[in-house]
């Protein structure tokens, strides 16, 4: 479009220029949506935030009606075993693998911009990213990431010693990064906060709070929330301030084990128990009481707000807070809750994704993973992640798909 538009009439000849009309068309140049996020300040934690809720900020709407769906943008094959969750930053989709290598995968077109391997490492549990820097834990360390003109390059943060591991996923608390750290052999657990801000190659920005014994199991997440951050062991919580440096326990009266979930939402951790009970702790109180929610082996939980989402060996229920039953989702196989917004419920079953209309729910879109195995059991999907553009989708076996919801769906009668 020409930035001038210049009208003349041919039955008034203007004797002069400026007796014409000139409009002049000042033109603003859109911002791409791929520009917006490149240029955008992104953090990625383990379930979406420090709450553990699953819930991503995102505003990815889904298609709604038949004429619109959702489309396979990209799919590779990244040939590695994948424990642990997607993370994501403002050009990248990093995952580590139990090989001890980082992928970093332009998130916009899927192609492999970088990948890293380290020697004698094994990445089980889910790093993080904070204001676009990346930051991931071997089995024993903590690394960080820097982008240069000679590509990517690793940084050893922190090392566990003896043996002790570190034991959790990350999580951040202000300008630090929170980890649990355990010996198996000795049975004892530190919670640790490394700061990322220190330059000093000493252990002058690590603090570690005082040792607690661990005889059954200990939890590999912690929840920060506030000033305080939640560990869940044995039977017990742990609310550790990170202001004055005091614990304080709470008994669950039950053995938490691998099957236990916590999110928190609204001043509540909400958790399940050995009979598929759902309780919760209410954090200024500091009482425990059982929120009258019962479901078939609990497998997962998500929320936001006052809105509770509980995977299950045969579907998934949505309950308020109140303990009211909003919606069930029934299902012949397990579905596990892996990620969601205000508009979108992402499900796993087995090697199959399934995309849920929040604001109908009987509208729903399903895929298999285009590259993975016929045999579900041997490749399933480890991790799913909301983002502001597409729907980011992990295999255990390193099938890395992204979606959209651009689809148009042609109707001929």
């Amino acid at each position: 479009m020409p930035e001038k538009i210049i009208i003349s009439f041919d039955d008034e000849k203007p004797e002069k220029q400026e007796e014409k009309i000139i409009i002049d068309l000042k033109t603003t140049p859109k911002e791409k949506p791929e520009e917006k996020i490149q240029n955008s300040i992104v953090d990625s934690c383990f379930k979406g935030n420090p709450p553990l809720t699953g819930f991503e900020s995102s505003s990815l709407k889904y298609p709604e009606g038949l004429e619109n769906g959702f489309r396979r943008i990209f799919s590779v094959k990244l040939n590695d075993v994948f424990l642990n969750s997607i993370l994501l930053n403002n050009k990248f989709a990093i995952q580590s693998s139990t090989s001890g290598k980082i992928y970093f995968v332009d998130r916009f077109k899927g192609n492999t911009y970088s990948k890293i391997s380290l020697a004698n490492e094994s990445f089980e549990k889910t790093g993080i990213v904070i204001d676009n820097n990346v930051y991931v834990n071997s089995v024993k360390s903590l690394y960080g990431f820097e982008t240069n003109s000679d590509g990517i390059n690793e940084k050893k943060l922190y090392d566990a010693s003896g043996d002790f591991y570190v034991w959790s996923n990350l999580n951040k608390y202000n300008d630090n990064i929170i980890f649990l750290e355990y010996s198996p052999l000795e049975k004892i657990s530190y919670l640790i906060s490394y700061s990322i801000t220190t330059e000093k190659a000493d252990s002058s920005g690590i603090w570690r709070s005082k040792e607690f014994s661990v005889s059954h199991f200990l939890y590999d997440s912690v929840i920060v929330h506030n000033d305080f951050v939640f560990l869940f062991y044995d039977d017990m919580i742990l609310k550790c301030n990170m202001i004055n440096s005091s614990i304080e326990e709470y008994h669950l009266k039950f053995n938490i084990n691998a099957d236990t979930n916590f999110i928190l939402l609204d001043g509540k951790i909400y958790f399940n128990n050995k009979n598929n009970e759902l309780f919760y702790f209410d954090v200024i109180n500091e009482d425990i009481r059982f929120t009258g929610i019962k479901c078939p082996y609990i497998n997962s939980l998500a929320g936001f707000k006052d809105n509770i989402f509980i995977g299950t060996l045969n579907g998934w229920y949505l309950y308020k807070t109140t303990g009211v039953l909003m919606f069930s989702y029934e299902d012949i196989n397990g579905n596990k809750i892996e990620s969601l917004n205000k508009n979108i419920l992402a499900v796993s079953d087995k090697n199959k994704i399934i995309f849920h209309n929040l604001n109908k729910f009987h509208e729903a879109e399903g895929f298999s993973l285009s590259q993975g195995s016929m045999d579900s059991d041997t490749d399933k999907i480890v991790s799913s992640r909301i983002s502001e553009d597409f729907i980011f989708v992990l295999s255990r076996n390193g099938i890395l798909e992204a979606f959209n919801n651009d689809k148009l769906n042609l109707l001929l009668d």
